[in-house]
């Protein structure tokens, strides 16, 4: 598969390789304070300042007294962090939409920057209609160069995003990992729903209290194998989706955290996603800042059931395995043989024959990534020895150092990290074919 993997790309690079392509530049100069001023402080500390977008053909634009602020949980802290800028009035942003907040995503921990783009892709080709849309910029601190992110839209409610009308219409996370416990409302299981959005800001609390009490039912029901009563509670289709995405993924997130719903009111189903935070999936030995390998055996594993419901959840504080800390509504549906069905039936036709325009996707984004991501990789090299002291201290540290690719230069490693990508994900469609798709 590596030869099909070479040829596809040798191809897009024959096309390409006469001229350089130039990735959109963000240029923020802050108010008596830098980039690396956000990063130090606390991350919902708001600093302001202007934002210059060239695009590619040398067209600029500039936005005066835009916010910026950190965004991110285990990420956050690390010396290349990730952002969320807000605009004084909606913007749309190379065709994605108008938007007055928009996240660019460092991808600090995942060399290839690839993975929650094509997540997102992945989101998208099983049907997803709110998959998250994003395009790769390289980030400036006045002229200082910062690195590659991705841009990408912020989950939340409006015209260009999810979009929810009643008063009563909810965006949540389920978050057993980061939630303060006084910000969470309780499932009957204790586990973790914040509210990230709400349709009108003062019914906030009854909104969550509405939502809480359908999903408590919608829990009730899948655990006691009441299709009828899921699919008057849920939208089926969603729960499908999602948890197609993480089982192909193998999301370390998944049924823990970054686990989105919304519910436009009492008379609407609970929906699903969009699918997000995937830059630590997808056979990214950092995860959990440790080298758990057995979790991530693309052609064999089924991640929810390894990860989760065995008690394979790894602590990487103590180097032990603890006690499930995930929802189990998706593993209580996976045993109603209608909603197993329903998530064979979507694979096969959305997904199933879809292998060739992946690894394309990959291809075709590494090509058009190459010199800012290469630059980036360059920029950040000396920063990398943080994290393999971090993880290394557990013992990995001549895995990790191998999994970095620190004994090859900047541009060879970055091919490494594609070439790595792209066949865990040719094997991982082996895997979900025969898992999902021999039924159909």
């Amino acid at each position: 598969m590596l030869l099909v993997v070479l040829f596809v790309i040798l191809v897009a690079w024959l096309v390409i390789k006469s001229k350089k392509v130039e990735l959109p530049r963000f240029e923020i100069a802050l108010n008596e304070h830098r980039i690396d001023d956000v990063v130090m402080k606390a991350k919902d500390a708001e600093y302001y300042g202007n934002l210059t977008i060239t695009t590619s053909d040398g067209l600029s634009d500039l936005f005066d007294n835009i916010e910026l602020k950190g965004r991110g949980n285990s990420t956050w802290g690390w010396p290349k962090a990730s952002f969320q800028i807000k605009f004084n009035d909606k913007t749309d942003l190379f065709g994605m939409g108008k938007s007055r907040r928009w996240v660019l995503l460092a991808n600090y921990f995942d060399k290839s920057n690839l993975r929650n783009a094509l997540a997102f892709y992945l989101d998208g080709l099983l049907g997803n209609k709110y998959a998250l849309k994003g395009k790769f910029i390289e980030l400036y601190d006045n002229e200082s160069y910062v690195g590659i992110y991705y841009l990408t839209e912020k989950i939340e409610i409006g015209k260009e995003n999810i979009k929810l009308h009643d008063p009563y219409g909810v965006i949540v996370e389920f978050d057993n990992y980061y939630t303060a416990p006084d910000e969470c409302y309780r499932s009957d299981k204790n586990d973790c729903l914040v509210m990230k959005d709400v349709v009108v800001s003062e019914n906030g609390n009854m909104a969550m209290n509405k939502f809480t009490a359908a999903f408590k039912q919608l829990e009730k029901a899948a655990k006691e194998g009441n299709y009828e009563r899921v699919k008057e509670l849920g939208d089926v289709e969603s729960l499908a989706i999602y948890y197609l995405l993480s089982e192909f993924t193998i999301s370390p997130d998944a049924y823990c955290s970054s686990f989105y719903f919304y519910k436009d009111g009492d008379n609407d189903l609970i929906h699903v996603g969009p699918g997000w935070d995937y830059d630590l999936a997808m056979g990214n030995r950092l995860w959990g800042f440790g080298f758990q390998e057995d979790l991530y055996i693309p052609e064999e594993a089924n991640a929810l059931e390894m990860q989760y419901f065995e008690n394979q959840v790894y602590n990487g504080e103590t180097g032990e395995f603890m006690g499930v800390v995930a929802s189990d509504l998706i593993y209580n549906l996976l045993q109603i043989p209608e909603f197993k069905e329903k998530v064979d039936k979507i694979y096969s036709e959305r997904l199933m024959n879809k292998k060739k325009e992946v690894l394309k996707f990959i291809a075709d984004q590494a090509l058009y990534n190459k010199e800012a991501a290469i630059e980036d990789r360059e920029t950040w090299r000396e920063r990398e020895e943080e994290i393999i002291q971090a993880v290394g201290s557990r013992g990995n540290e001549e895995k990790i150092r191998a999994f970095l690719h620190t004994d090859l230069s900047a541009e060879d490693a970055y091919w490494a990290d594609v070439d790595y990508l792209s066949n865990w994900v040719d094997k991982r469609f082996e895997y979900m074919d025969k898992t999902f798709g021999d039924s159909i």
